[in-house]
């Protein structure tokens, strides 16, 4: 970032920014995952891991479950929170955090995490365990989103009121970020 920006770049705006555009990065799915959730009998609101920027899918006992909102499972029965069987649903419990619910209650506890075979989403898939595919954040980013986040890094430092703000500078930065992530699409 130094080299590119002629040493004017600030450091710590620039390690922000960074932050900022991965956070970013995370409501397009990128930079996915999938994780294993070992699920209790009777518990049906989970909270991932704290990298997990959005939930893309959620799957329980190797089955998807469609995401629903609150309306639509009231529509099916008033007192959904408090159905209990095998989940077919999940809902976000809350906009802000990154808690969901499956529904209904799951009866049956998942089976403990071990990996026989060295592949826990194939033959060693743990039964009534929940699995969630998710946008995350990174330290890394893997190499063919490097230059992107860089100049988009770049455009965000230098559009900023400072003693170096350069607008021309940022704009370019910004439409040679644009070009890099159409490309890598």
């Amino acid at each position: 970032m130094q080299n590119l920006s002629s040493s004017q770049a600030d450091a710590t705006a620039i390690d922000r920014f960074y932050d900022d555009v991965v956070r970013d990065l995370g409501q397009r799915p990128w930079l996915t995952q999938a994780t294993l959730i070992s699920v209790t009998a009777g518990t049906a609101v989970y909270t991932p891991a704290t990298s997990v920027i959005r939930i893309l899918d959620v799957y329980y006992d190797n089955r998807v479950l469609r995401k629903a909102t609150k309306q639509e499972l009231e529509s099916i029965d008033a007192q959904w929170r408090d159905l209990r069987g095998s989940p077919f649903a999940y809902v976000s419990e809350d906009e802000t955090a990154k808690d969901f619910r499956i529904v209904p209650n799951p009866e049956v506890s998942s089976k403990d995490f071990i990996f026989l075979f060295g592949s826990p989403f194939g033959l060693d898939y743990p039964e009534y365990a929940v699995a969630i595919v998710h946008t995350e954040t990174r330290i890394d980013l893997p190499a063919w989103l490097e230059m992107p986040v860089a100049f988009e890094i770049l455009r965000r430092e230098f559009i900023r009121e400072s003693d170096h703000k350069d607008a021309e500078f940022a704009a370019a930065c910004g439409q040679l970020s644009d070009l890099l992530f159409l490309l890598v699409i």
